[in-house]
This record gives structure tokens, C-alpha cells and sequence, in this order.
């Protein structure tokens, strides 16, 4: 899909139906298409704000730790966008319990944790969502992770970032 196309589809109003799709309860597979074709909107701020002044966040956030891998993927995918974006994108995450899904993530069998790890390092530095972060269990599920990964690098990435953590911030388990 290329910048013009998605113009096309953004002015068509096709947008909203999608986030509806998402909103409405009728099986994974509509709701993972409807991720997937929202997602492929998701290529540039102005996209981003409309994904986010429709509503979607929530349910990329929810989706963060579905047993579905691909709506994991789309949900990491937008989440990080949201996350690098405007200030009131990264709130939206937060405020649909973005923190806790992605502290979660980390305890559910994934390919996204070196995402997941990534994403909540991204929020660590400010204090109120270093709060959050350590009350959500951060640097206990990154010791399980890293004492029971099967993936050796994401066995590493969660202990050097543990180490990290507790040299920073002090060790709150």
C-alpha cells in the first residue's frame, strides 16, 4: 500500500468502519482483519491521530497479549507508534492499561518481548510512568523471563535489562 492509496482510503471515511470492526465482538478473525487494515494506515502522524481520535487504542492495547500472534504483532506494531508519537497518543496507550499489557506480554509465550522490553524502556525515564512500570511487576517478569526464556537473546536482553533497571531505579520486586 503505497501514500497515495492510503489517502484514498482515509478520505473515503474507511477509517471508522475499521475501528468499528475492532470494537465489535464478532470473532477474531474479523477483528484481526480489521487490525491488519487499520494498520496499514498507520504510516505517518496525521494517520496515527485519526486511529487514535477514532477510538482504536484500546483495542490495539487489549490486543497486546491476545493468544492470536498476528494480532500481537499489530497490536506491538501500532502500540509502538502510539508510544513515538504525540504526547497525547502515548497517554491514550497508558490510560487503556498499555503499561500492564506490556508487562504481561512478557510473561505470555511471544516472539514480541524484545518489543515489549523496548517499549517500556522507551516510558522508564519519566517518573510517572516508572511508578506504573515497577508497580505492574516490570523487573519480576523480566527474572522470569530471563531464567525461563527458551529464546537465549531474549534470555540476555531481559537479564541486561534487569540489571540496568535495578542500577537505575534500585531493585523493587
Amino acid at each position: 500500500v503505497n501514500t497515495e492509496q492510503r489517502r484514498v482510503v482515509v478520505a473515503a471515511g474507511a477509517l471508522g468502519p475499521l475501528v468499528e470492526l475492532m470494537k465489535a465482538d464478532s470473532g477474531a478473525a474479523v477483528v484481526e482483519q480489521a487490525m491488519a487494515r487499520s494498520n496499514i494506515m498507520f504510516k505517518n502522524e496525521e494517520h496515527e491521530r485519526l486511529v487514535v481520535s477514532a477510538g482504536a487504542v484500546p483495542h490495539f492495547v487489549k490486543n497486546l497479549t491476545s493468544p492470536s500472534i498476528a494480532l500481537q504483532a499489530s497490536a506491538v506494531r501500532v502500540t509502538k507508534l502510539c508510544l513515538e508519537g504525540e504526547p497525547v497518543s502515548l497517554r491514550r496507550v497508558v490510560d487503556a492499561g498499555g503499561i500492564q499489557q506490556l508487562v504481561t506480554l512478557l510473561l505470555t509465550p511471544s516472539t514480541l518481548h524484545a518489543s515489549a522490553i523496548a517499549m517500556l524502556m522507551m516510558l522508564i525515564p519519566a517518573i510517572e510512568y516508572r511508578k506504573l512500570i515497577m508497580q505492574a511487576g516490570f523487573q519480576a517478569a523480566l527474572l522470569e523471563l530471563g531464567t525461563t526464556a527458551e529464546d537465549a537473546a531474549v534470555k540476555e536482553l531481559a537479564m541486561e535489562t534487569l540489571e540496568a533497571v535495578e542500577s537505575q531505579y534500585g531493585r523493587q520486586r
